[in-house]
């Protein structure tokens, strides 16, 4: 450990563009000097999707804002700012954003090795790598 914690300032960040108008922010993970947690931040477009896939290990989702319904293992729950899942590992699932604005959600993982494995697809991607079916 080479400092003994880590200030994340949201107006000197990066998004990456994870395709189909998904973009992420990464907080905690390797590039933070963490071994194992890795978090971020992840804006959906109104009318916007991260498709049905499933991780290699559990996630904890917080939504920050707007208006979702999240399918997890074939189960649809509608969620608003201030709900949060716990979806674990191998269990497949997904985020539609169906309000009117963005989407934002705060996502915890407890290993800096997530993978993310489309269901439509069976490709498996490190977690932040960009995906676009088209």
């Amino acid at each position: 450990m080479s400092t003994p914690g880590h200030v994340f300032a949201l107006r000197d960040a990066e998004y990456l563009d994870r395709g189909n108008g998904v973009r992420s922010l990464p907080l905690a993970g390797p590039n933070s000097g963490s071994d194992q947690i890795l978090s971020g931040i992840s804006e959906i477009p109104a009318g916007g999707e991260i498709p049905l896939h499933h991780h290699n290990t559990d996630e904890f989702v917080l939504v920050i804002e707007g208006q979702a319904v999240v399918t997890i293992d074939g189960a649809e729950h509608n969620v608003e700012g201030g709900d949060s899942t716990l979806v674990f590992a191998g269990v497949r699932h997904r985020y539609v954003n169906v309000g009117e604005g963005r989407l934002r959600i705060l996502w915890v993982y407890g290993d800096v090795n997530t993978t993310r494995t489309i269901a439509a697809t069976g490709l498996t991607l490190g977690h932040l790598e960009r995906y676009s079916p088209t």
